[in-house]
């Protein structure tokens, strides 16, 4: 039977350690934006409730800006981590559904996470996102989302069934970690898109 040596084996240990170590040092948050160009956020509240059958999830967090840079603070983690933005290139899919292009964003952010000191000085904003997807809450089986990102002009109290009350959409995108021309992903972003339109 083999086996390292000691001295061998020491350095394996310390060499995945240090590995794993890096890794919850610097997330990186790869997944795709797509976008319907030229289309105005605010237009979603108007046929918001259609999409009602295809909501999985809420999250909130809020963003630090502030000359040293971009944090966020995750609102159910409470954890605080640095965004450093990875610009890439983005494409630009003409008539991806008839007379629609769409645009295809790879940029994304390395994440570092647990930061223990923040910027004095610096400007919080609370963003809400609200997400959809092909599943509703069976979000395992989905493999693209549709993301409403905004804020709200106050704080919701709970005392109404309407969720967007109040609510500025400033974004709205899918996002996914597959190529787009799944067949899947395709999909579903013909059946979300046609609805957006």
């Amino acid at each position: 039977m083999n086996s390292m040596a000691p001295s061998v084996k020491k350095n394996f240990y310390r060499d995945q350690k240090r590995s794993i170590q890096k890794k919850t040092e610097v997330e990186k948050v790869v997944k795709r934006r797509i976008y319907l160009e030229n289309y105005n956020p605010a237009s979603f509240l108007s046929i918001a409730d259609n999409f009602d059958p295809y909501y999985a999830f809420t999250k909130e967090y809020t963003e630090l800006v502030s000359e040293q840079g971009l944090y966020r603070v995750d609102q159910t983690s409470n954890n605080v981590s640095r965004l450093n933005q990875v610009d890439l290139p983005i494409v630009k899919r003409a008539n991806f559904i008839p007379g629609k292009n769409i645009i295809v964003d790879y940029s994304h952010f390395e994440r570092t996470v647990d930061i223990s000191q923040l910027p004095v000085e610096h400007t919080p904003i609370v963003y809400t996102s609200f997400n959809y997807c092909f599943y509703g809450t069976d979000v395992k089986r989905s493999l693209l989302y549709l993301v409403i990102e905004g804020t709200f002009r106050e704080k919701p109290d709970g005392s109404t069934k309407n969720k967007y009350k109040g609510f500025i959409p400033t974004d709205i995108y899918f996002i996914s970690d597959e190529d787009i021309d799944n067949v899947l992903i395709k999909k579903e972003l013909n059946e979300f898109l046609l609805m957006l339109i």
